[in-house]
Protein backbone atom coordinates (compact mmCIF):
# COMPACT_ATOMS: atom_id res chain seq x y z
CA UNK A 1 0.00 0.00 0.00
CA UNK A 2 1.27 3.40 -1.07
CA UNK A 3 0.56 5.20 2.48
CA UNK A 4 2.50 2.67 4.28
CA UNK A 5 5.20 3.00 1.93
CA UNK A 6 5.16 6.84 2.67
CA UNK A 7 5.01 6.15 6.60
CA UNK A 8 8.22 3.97 6.06
CA UNK A 9 10.24 6.37 3.93
CA UNK A 10 9.30 9.65 6.54
CA UNK A 11 10.42 7.33 9.20
CA UNK A 12 13.64 6.24 7.58
CA UNK A 13 14.36 10.52 7.36
CA UNK A 14 13.43 12.22 10.17
CA UNK A 15 13.76 10.26 12.37
CA UNK A 16 12.93 10.58 16.64
CA UNK A 17 11.92 14.34 15.39
CA UNK A 18 8.12 13.00 15.39
CA UNK A 19 5.91 11.36 17.89
CA UNK A 20 3.82 9.26 15.31
CA UNK A 21 2.75 9.18 11.75
CA UNK A 22 -0.77 7.83 10.92
CA UNK A 23 -2.71 7.81 7.39
CA UNK A 24 -5.62 9.91 7.78
CA UNK A 25 -8.79 11.02 5.65
CA UNK A 26 -10.37 9.97 2.67
CA UNK A 27 -8.06 7.75 1.28
CA UNK A 28 -8.01 5.50 4.79
CA UNK A 29 -11.68 5.15 5.24
CA UNK A 30 -12.87 1.55 3.20
CA UNK A 31 -14.89 2.34 0.26
CA UNK A 32 -14.94 5.99 0.28
CA UNK A 33 -14.28 7.68 -3.04
CA UNK A 34 -11.59 9.87 -2.55
CA UNK A 35 -9.09 12.16 -4.52
CA UNK A 36 -5.97 10.35 -5.36
CA UNK A 37 -3.95 12.39 -2.29
CA UNK A 38 -2.98 10.94 0.83
CA UNK A 39 -3.41 12.85 3.85
CA UNK A 40 -1.15 12.06 6.91
CA UNK A 41 -0.90 13.95 10.59
CA UNK A 42 2.29 13.70 12.22
CA UNK A 43 2.21 14.02 15.85
CA UNK A 44 4.78 16.12 17.64
CA UNK A 45 5.45 16.45 21.75
CA UNK A 46 5.89 20.84 20.99
CA UNK A 47 4.52 22.58 18.03
CA UNK A 48 7.47 25.25 18.45
CA UNK A 49 10.30 23.01 18.48
CA UNK A 50 8.84 21.36 15.02
CA UNK A 51 11.34 23.71 12.68
CA UNK A 52 14.15 20.56 12.56
CA UNK A 53 11.00 18.12 11.44
CA UNK A 54 9.94 20.91 9.10
CA UNK A 55 13.62 20.97 7.72
CA UNK A 56 14.63 17.31 7.14
CA UNK A 57 10.56 16.83 4.97
CA UNK A 58 11.52 19.71 3.11
CA UNK A 59 15.04 17.69 2.60
CA UNK A 60 12.62 14.48 1.71
CA UNK A 61 11.35 16.79 -1.42
CA UNK A 62 8.10 18.14 0.46
CA UNK A 63 6.63 22.14 -0.23
CA UNK A 64 6.42 23.96 2.92
CA UNK A 65 3.03 25.79 3.13
CA UNK A 66 3.31 26.54 7.15
CA UNK A 67 0.37 27.25 9.17
CA UNK A 68 -1.67 29.45 7.39
CA UNK A 69 -4.95 31.59 7.87
CA UNK A 70 -6.65 29.11 9.85
CA UNK A 71 -4.92 26.47 10.01
CA UNK A 72 -4.86 23.68 12.62
CA UNK A 73 -1.44 22.34 11.99
CA UNK A 74 1.57 23.29 9.79
CA UNK A 75 0.82 22.05 6.16
CA UNK A 76 3.53 20.48 4.07
CA UNK A 77 2.60 18.61 0.58
CA UNK A 78 4.31 16.63 -1.90
CA UNK A 79 3.59 17.78 -5.76
CA UNK A 80 4.30 15.47 -8.50
CA UNK A 81 3.83 18.49 -10.86
CA UNK A 82 2.95 22.51 -10.00
CA UNK A 83 -0.27 22.78 -8.40
CA UNK A 84 -0.49 18.72 -8.70
CA UNK A 85 -0.68 17.14 -5.12
CA UNK A 86 -0.14 13.76 -4.35
CA UNK A 87 -0.04 13.81 -0.10
CA UNK A 88 -0.30 16.10 2.79
CA UNK A 89 1.57 16.36 5.76
CA UNK A 90 -0.38 17.62 8.93
CA UNK A 91 1.65 18.64 12.01
CA UNK A 92 0.04 18.72 15.05
CA UNK A 93 0.73 18.10 18.86
CA UNK A 94 0.25 14.50 19.29
CA UNK A 95 -2.62 13.61 21.68
CA UNK A 96 -4.33 16.94 21.29
CA UNK A 97 -7.51 17.65 20.08
CA UNK A 98 -7.02 18.59 16.20
CA UNK A 99 -4.28 14.73 16.59
CA UNK A 100 -7.49 12.83 17.76
CA UNK A 101 -10.05 14.57 15.32
CA UNK A 102 -8.06 13.02 12.55
CA UNK A 103 -7.35 9.45 14.13
CA UNK A 104 -10.49 8.89 15.88
CA UNK A 105 -13.14 10.33 12.77
CA UNK A 106 -10.72 7.86 10.87
CA UNK A 107 -11.54 4.94 13.02
CA UNK A 108 -14.93 5.87 13.81
CA UNK A 109 -15.77 5.97 9.75
CA UNK A 110 -13.98 2.41 9.62
CA UNK A 111 -16.38 0.67 12.52
CA UNK A 112 -19.65 2.62 11.73
CA UNK A 113 -20.94 1.73 8.38
CA UNK A 114 -23.99 4.09 8.66
CA UNK A 115 -21.68 6.85 8.68
CA UNK A 116 -19.42 5.59 6.56
CA UNK A 117 -22.14 5.12 3.98
CA UNK A 118 -23.45 8.77 4.60
CA UNK A 119 -20.43 10.11 3.58
CA UNK A 120 -19.73 7.82 1.06
CA UNK A 121 -23.22 8.93 -0.33
CA UNK A 122 -22.51 12.62 0.10
CA UNK A 123 -19.50 12.69 -2.14
CA UNK A 124 -20.63 10.45 -5.14
CA UNK A 125 -24.04 13.27 -4.83
CA UNK A 126 -21.29 16.22 -5.19
CA UNK A 127 -18.99 14.38 -7.65
CA UNK A 128 -22.22 14.35 -10.14
CA UNK A 129 -23.36 17.66 -9.16
CA UNK A 130 -19.66 18.93 -10.07
CA UNK A 131 -19.90 21.47 -7.23
CA UNK A 132 -16.96 23.95 -6.68
CA UNK A 133 -14.15 23.41 -4.30
CA UNK A 134 -15.85 25.27 -1.95
CA UNK A 135 -19.21 23.67 -2.32
CA UNK A 136 -17.63 20.44 -1.87
CA UNK A 137 -15.46 21.20 1.50
CA UNK A 138 -18.63 23.30 2.97
CA UNK A 139 -20.77 20.07 2.56
CA UNK A 140 -18.42 17.75 3.57
CA UNK A 141 -17.51 19.90 6.75
CA UNK A 142 -20.71 20.13 7.73
CA UNK A 143 -21.35 15.89 7.81
CA UNK A 144 -17.66 16.02 9.77
CA UNK A 145 -18.99 17.77 12.28
CA UNK A 146 -22.03 15.66 12.76
CA UNK A 147 -20.26 12.86 13.17
CA UNK A 148 -17.56 14.71 14.85
CA UNK A 149 -19.71 15.96 17.54
CA UNK A 150 -21.52 12.50 18.12
CA UNK A 151 -17.85 10.92 18.56
CA UNK A 152 -17.21 13.51 21.21
CA UNK A 153 -20.42 12.60 23.38
CA UNK A 154 -19.44 9.09 23.38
Amino acid sequence: MEAERVIVSILEHVGLSMKDIQHVGSTSIVGIPAKPILDFVIGVDDMSKRQELVTRLIEMGYDDRGLGPGSIGHLLVWEVSPLVRTQHLHIVEHDSEHWHHYTDFRDHMNCFEDDRLRLKKLKEAMIQMGVTREEYQSRKSALVEDVWQRIIAQ
